[in-house]
Formats: structure tokens, sequence, C-alpha cells
């Protein structure tokens, strides 16, 4: 954890103990994120079992996207200190592109001066539920976040704050998310403009939590281009979507997850090094994503496990079928690393190869899209290259 990147360690696309709060998120409905690897361990301890945390970095894109696998809308558990609200402040401004319809965050504050660990000793697991229990929706934090920055006693001050919303709103990508927001918060500004309403501006976490709060002193500076305001997009346009830039896609992902698996299948022993970064890859195939998330929560269970074992465990779970399609198969078998009879070494240092393969085409894709924008908006010569580079990159990816 206190590693430094690597080509094959990429802290942004890990969680500490993923593996293994994948089931009980699963069958709570719910999973929990601390700001660190003692505070899982703590609340393992006192029988929470379904807490993540980052590796010591700030939630990043990719996270959010691994936690929205275990639950529809994570609680993310900050201290109850400037830092901790701060922390929150930032997970705020990270997932509001994100956001898309079912799938948000929630915020749960511990009492200033405590940690998870301080929490559950002096008052019991019990005290720790509640916190969680009455974890705020991502729609407060963001208002909190806004009317906190400042003093709206003005009619200038005021207007300023009704532009801050606005871009914060802009901020949300889902068409349909943004509207409900621009709702939601519209209306609440509307209320909390009125006259008699008072002109302080001072609401939110700081009056609801023991022990005081945070005092912002600073305004917050809204994210967007040079000038303050959002960038705008525009869409591709139809001859760049026809183009063969554009539908260029990744053609060789499929062939990729099923050697991930198969070798998994066959050589389980990486299972033990290898659980985490096997959480946090992408499969986009239905039932080999199904397949990998049981390989996991059996690993978790009955670690160390040999080929025979693993394999009795899938029938037990009626995955049987999955396993033997992509052994028949002969498409994968010039693939020698992937069988049974393969050198556990030589297997090991494949599969590696091909899961940071996999990750680098993943990031393509985003970096594909966001090409595309880019030339759609400016149809420059440096554009295009970009574009072509990154289409020619993935293709050779999509060759294994």
């Amino acid at each position: 954890m206190n590693s430094p990147e690597t080509p094959l360690f990429h802290k942004g696309r890990l969680l500490y103990n993923l593996a293994r709060a994948r089931k009980p998120s699963y069958d709570e409905g719910s999973v929990v994120v601390v700001e660190g690897y003692m505070d899982v361990v703590a609340l393992g301890q006192a029988g929470i079992a379904n807490a993540v945390a980052p590796l010591g970095t700030a939630l990043t894109e990719d996270q959010i996207g691994l936690l929205w696998r275990l639950a529809p809308e994570p609680v993310l558990c900050f201290d109850g200190d400037k830092a901790g609200l701060r922390a929150a402040y930032r997970a705020v401004e990270r997932v509001l592109p994100l956001l898309k319809p079912g799938h948000s965050l929630r915020f749960a504050l511990l009492p200033e001066g405590q940690d998870p660990d301080d929490l559950v000793k002096s008052g019991g697991v019990e005290a720790m539920e509640e916190v969680l229990a009455a974890a705020r929706p991502l729609s407060e934090i963001v208002w909190d976040k806004e009317v906190e920055s400042g003093t709206w006693d003005t009619p200038e001050r005021k207007a300023q704050l009704k532009s801050k919303i606005s871009e914060v709103i802009r901020e949300i990508s889902d068409p349909t998310v943004q509207g409900f927001y621009r709702d939601a918060l519209n209306e609440r500004l509307d209320k909390f403009l009125r006259p008699h309403q008072g002109a302080s501006g001072r609401t939110g976490w700081r009056n609801e939590r023991q022990n005081g709060g945070y005092q912002s002193k600073k305004p917050w500076n809204p994210r967007g281009n040079a000038k303050g305001g959002p960038a705008f997009r525009q869409p591709s346009t139809p001859q760049l979507k026809q183009s063969s830039l554009a539908r260029g896609g990744d053609q060789g992902a499929s062939r990729r997850e099923q050697l991930l698996i198969l070798t998994l299948l066959n050589h389980p022993g990486l299972l033990e090094a290898y659980c985490e970064d096997l959480s946090a890859v992408e499969i986009k195939d239905r039932m080999l994503d199904k397949i990998r998330n049981e390989i996991i929560d059996i690993a978790a269970v009955h670690a160390p496990l040999d080929r025979e074992a693993l394999r009795g465990h899938l029938d037990k779970r009626g995955l049987s079928d999955i396993a033997h399609r992509l052994e028949s198969g002969t498409a994968l078998r010039s693939e020698i690393f992937a069988w049974a009879d393969a050198d556990e070494q030589e297997a090991e240092e494949a599969w590696l190869h091909l899961l940071q393969w996999h990750q680098r085409a993943a990031d393509l894709q985003m970096e594909l899209k966001a090409a595309e924008r880019a030339l759609a908006e400016e149809m420059t010569d440096e554009n295009l290259t970009r574009l072509k580079a990154l289409h020619a990159e993935l293709g050779g990816l999509s060759k294994f």
C-alpha cells in the first residue's frame, strides 16, 4: 500500500479489502468507504465487513466505478475535522461528472476528533452504525459545499451564489440527473434567498455535527474553463461518427477477457497475490464477469486453492458450464500459458502482462472518446494526429 506506482500497480485503480468486502456488500446492499486501511481493519474487527479504503490516495474515478459495482450508493465516511470535510468536498467534485441514474454517493461524518476505531471503542459498534445510518445524500452535500463558502447577505452575493449553483449543476454530464439536480437545487435556492429566510447563508453539517464544525473562510472557486464557465462540448459530426477512427473499438477485448479467466481456472494460485488486481479490471462479458466475481468470493473463503478445488466450488455454484466452454474451445489453444500444463512462473508473467494490456486498452477507449470530442470541436491537424495515434495503439492491443 505504501509502494510506489508501477506499470502493474496503480493505486488509483484499487481499493483495500475490495475482494473480501464484495459478498458482505452484496448482502447488505451497501459498501462503506473509510479513509485508511487501519479503519477497515478496525471496522472488520467490530463486525462491519463491507468496508474498503483507497490506498493512500484521494478517491479516483476508477475507484468510484468499482464501488458502484458493489452498491449503487456507497457511503463515504470521513473524519469529523477540517481535513475530513475537505476530503468529502473533493469527492463531490470527482463524482459529479460521473453521476448516472440510480448511482450516487452518501456521506457520513464522524464526531470531530474520532476515527472509526475510536468511535467503536467508546460507543461500540452501535455508535458506528448510527453514524452510517445518518449518512446524507450527495445533493445535500453539494448544497452545503456551496452555501458554506460565503455569506449571502447582499443582492450581488446572492447573484454570485446562484451563479455558483448553476455551474455546479453543469458539471453533471448525464442530462436526466442534471435536470433533477437543477430542479432540486433551484427550488432550495429560491427558498434560501427569500428575505424572511434570513441572509446569513449559514447551514449544513456545521450545525448538525457534534462539538462544533468547520468554519470556511475562503469562497469556493467553481470548476470550469479559464473564464470560470463550464467547458462546452459540441456533438460529434456525422462524418466523424461514420469514420473508421470512431468505429474502431477494441476488437481484442473479448479474447483477452477469456484468457484472463481461463488462466485463473488453470492457475488459481494467482489469486493469492493478485486478487485485488483481478477485482479492479473491467470485464464486459456478462458471464465472464459473473465467474470472475464468483472466483474472487471462493478465494476469499477457501484460499489457498488448487485447480480441482476451484472446479469443485464452481460446480456447486452452477458455473461449471462456463468453465467447460472456455476450455473446450479451440481459439485459445495456441496460448500455452493459459493451460494447466504451463509452467507456473511463465503463466504468472504472461497473465500479468495480459492484465496490464487489458487495462491499457480500457484507458485508451476513454482517451479515444476524449480525442473524438476534441476533434469534433476543433478540426486541427494536432487533434487528428492524436486520434490516429490512439486508434493505432488500440489496434495493436486488439491483435492479442
